[in-house]
């Protein structure tokens, strides 16, 4: 998974992410469709932070909720369990078994949670000014393109 341009060095933190889609599932208006597996590893992991005060990313890397998830990290992740599949070999019980293809599942579900929320932020960042609420003037990036193309005016 790549971070879109715009949001390098502007990676979210699980804190932000779980904030946004719990906001987002009570929304009427959303671009993008949140599933009950991602509120539920969102949940998850804010639990271990609530009793912890960290979780483990993708069951490797322990993080911060206030750290940035980034595709650096997640890269991180992947190359530590290829690294401790091959130098553990082949897990031995059912358990081991199991406990792997949940990691690696948690992992594919972060990346689509991240493609979501980049999704909902672009769509953000686009957005025109709401003529209806006062002083709304649209998102950053829409700004932006009114003042170097003077739509709008």
């Amino acid at each position: 998974m790549q971070t879109p341009e715009e949001f390098i060095g502007k990676e979210p933190t699980l804190t932000e992410v779980s904030i946004c889609f719990h906001t987002l599932k009570n929304s009427e208006n959303t671009p993008i469709e949140i599933e009950s597996n991602e509120l539920a590893l969102l949940d998850k992991y804010m639990k271990t932070v609530n009793k912890h005060g960290k979780y483990y990313l993708g069951g490797q890397i322990e993080m911060s909720p206030d750290w940035p998830i980034t595709s650096k990290r997640i890269d991180q992740v992947k190359k530590e369990n290829i690294r401790r599949s091959y130098e553990y070999g082949e897990p031995c019980n059912t358990l081991e078994i199991k406990s792997i293809a949940e990691k690696k599942k948690d992992l594919e579900i972060i990346e689509k949670i991240l493609e979501k929320y980049y999704e909902n932020e672009l769509h953000e960042s686009y957005r025109p000014a709401n003529p209806l609420i006062k002083g709304d003037k649209g998102g950053e990036l829409y700004q932006r393109l009114v003042e170097m193309t003077k739509i709008g005016r």
